[in-house]
């Protein structure tokens, strides 16, 4: 019996042991650099880039981490906030080198968004986007948006006099066609549909802007929607919130702002051609107008319809747009797939070419409120 304690008590101490050493290996805190947001841009920034396929930029990737850095803080309570630009012939031999130059292990768990330069969009996502599904850091939420120009450009922005955090880039639009690395990649691998994100831009002001959408077809940027085409592409995907429009009648100018929205897409084959019936509701609140409404009779007598009329505009702008350039990124194909399933098995190969012929009635309807009218 005495043996078996004895035993007993020396493969306790062997765990005790095991698990002290390994606590002694992992990085405290203070040791890691908590990357927080990354700008990814084609080229090196700052001379050239060696690669084992030559020297030039074109070879190169170029990353922006911004993170937090708890070995040199700011103040008591406040890390250090550090841009680290690295480079490199892929995307983790760039992120290699941030060890290197902070002295710190990188920690990538906390990172809140990822923002692809234009060029990069445009080459493709695929080159890069692998780091951050495999590596087992990286969150699959973590937020991504497409920059008009340089990725690099948008941490030159100041808030405040400051150079410009993570946590405020993200904030922006987050209620907007809110794309992360997971739907992002899913709408790729689906084969059918087409991704979408939010854009970010410097204004003349030099602050940081989300306002408008970057299409894609499969991994690469095909085009950028102006404002009315984005508003329209987010109500035919029925997001809510979308702030405020205006709108020109008879000389007379409005702003109305877009709360509530439900958006019904419903496919049916039409001898052989195939076609949707997309119905929009919308519940609008009249915030600014030239004319006199004394009351909500003369709200449904001179306003519904113009709203209607708008809605329907911005909302025929923005599928005409994208189905022009073979985009299906309000899920025509999935929806149509749900429905004619063994029909849809016979032209999956061939969906894009449907999109440029597909035909659709659109009817939008409105629900109208006036701010301060009982």
């Amino acid at each position: 019996m005495k043996k078996k304690y004895l035993k007993l008590i020396i493969f306790l101490m062997f765990l005790q042991m095991f698990f002290c050493c390994g606590c002694s290996q992992q990085s405290q805190l203070h040791e890691k650099f908590m990357v927080r947001a990354m700008t990814i841009d084609l080229g090196a920034s700052e001379g050239n880039c060696i690669t084992d396929r030559g020297v030039g930029e074109d070879n190169c990737i170029t990353v922006i981490a911004q993170g937090n850095d708890f070995k040199n803080p700011l103040g008591k309570e406040e890390p250090s906030v550090r841009n680290v630009e690295v480079s490199g012939e892929s995307l983790s031999l760039a992120l290699d080198k941030l060890n290197k130059i902070t002295g710190l292990k990188p920690l990538y768990s906390q990172n809140l968004i990822i923002i692809v330069g234009e060029e990069a969009a445009k080459r493709g996502t695929e080159k890069f986007m692998d780091f951050f599904l495999r590596y087992y850091e990286n969150r699959l939420s973590t937020k991504l948006r497409v920059a008009k120009g340089k990725a690099s450009e948008i941490f030159e922005a100041k808030n405040n006099g400051k150079p410009i955090k993570a946590s405020t880039i993200r904030s922006l639009a987050e209620d907007k066609t809110d794309s992360d690395v997971l739907k992002f990649e899913s709408d790729i691998k689906s084969g059918i549909c087409d991704p979408v994100t939010m854009t970010l831009e410097k204004n003349e002001k030099g602050e940081v802007i989300c306002e408008n959408l970057a299409v894609f077809s499969k991994d690469s940027l095909v085009c950028f929607l102006n404002k009315e085409e984005t508003m329209g592409s987010q109500i035919l995907s029925g997001i809510s919130k979308l702030g405020a429009i205006d709108i020109t009648e008879d000389k007379k100018n409005f702003s109305c702002n877009i709360d509530k929205v439900k958006t019904k897409i419903t496919p049916f084959l039409n001898n052989g051609n195939i076609e949707f019936n997309i119905e929009t509701k919308t519940s609008v609140n009249i915030l600014e107008t030239e004319e006199i409404l004394s009351s909500m009779d003369d709200i449904d007598k001179n306003l519904k319809s113009n709203i209607n009329r708008k809605i329907t505009e911005i909302c025929k702008k923005a599928i005409e747009k994208t189905l022009s350039l073979q985009c299906d990124i309000f899920k025509f194909g999935k929806i149509f797939r749900n429905k004619y399933p063994k029909y849809f098995k016979n032209i999956e190969s061939s969906w894009k070419d449907h999109l440029k012929t597909l035909k659709y009635d659109l009817k939008s309807e409105t629900e109208i409120s006036v701010v301060g009218m009982g």
